[in-house]
């Protein structure tokens, strides 16, 4: 994984999807891979021939998991090979706003934070989520 610059063109935007539960701390979206149901991931997905990455993310989380979801921040651009091919993906943090039927057939779960870090298959997901808890904390703190 790569951390890229903004400047490079995203292939692929996604998004760490957080609710807050009654008490006030953040759970966050994870879903099953289309191709490798056992692996636990973040909703992302390609980025359509002119549309924005934020559309792409915001279609996508809903795509995936039947979540509507309103971007708070940007996040990391990243850099993986996935099956020889280079994707760039751009990350955002995002916010539950309803949750619908989602039209792809993949496992759904909201985890408190530590069970979604610790649930996520992959190092580079596992550290967009910790950036994105660490951008949300920061948000908190700033708050009147």
């Amino acid at each position: 994984m790569t951390v890229t610059r903004r400047s490079d063109k995203p292939t692929h935007a996604g998004g760490v999807v957080i609710r807050h539960r009654s008490d006030g701390l953040p759970e966050l979206l994870l879903v099953t891979g289309r191709r490798h149901r056992e692996h636990w991931v973040l909703p992302k997905g390609h980025v359509a021939p002119g549309e924005p990455p934020e559309a792409a993310a915001v279609r996508e989380v809903h795509e995936e998991a039947g979540v509507v979801a309103e971007i708070v921040a940007p996040l990391d651009d990243v850099t993986v090979e996935i099956g020889g091919e280079r994707h760039v993906i751009r990350w955002f943090l995002m916010e539950l706003r309803a949750q619908e039927e989602a039209h792809e057939l993949r496992e759904v779960v909201w985890l408190d934070a530590p069970a979604a870090l610790e649930r996520l298959t992959f190092p580079d997901t596992r550290r967009v989520a910790e950036h994105a808890l660490a951008v949300l904390a920061a948000t908190a703190d700033a708050s009147p």
